[in-house]
């Protein structure tokens, strides 16, 4: 999936709540969500070492 796809799915606060909670209130799925789409929009040339590892 693009991160076009991704990141146009429905948003809503129950994408928020739903899950294991990180020390923010965020739920961790969702963040990594957020990471993998802003990934998705990058060229691989501007990945880092982080993002490449996980």
């Amino acid at each position: 999936m693009t991160a076009l796809g991704v990141g146009s799915t429905p948003r809503h606060e129950g994408s928020r709540c739903i899950g294991q909670k990180t020390y923010g209130g965020e739920a961790t799925g969702h963040k990594e969500g957020c990471r993998i789409v802003d990934m998705l929009g990058r060229k691989k040339a501007d990945l880092t070492d982080e993002d490449v590892a996980t």
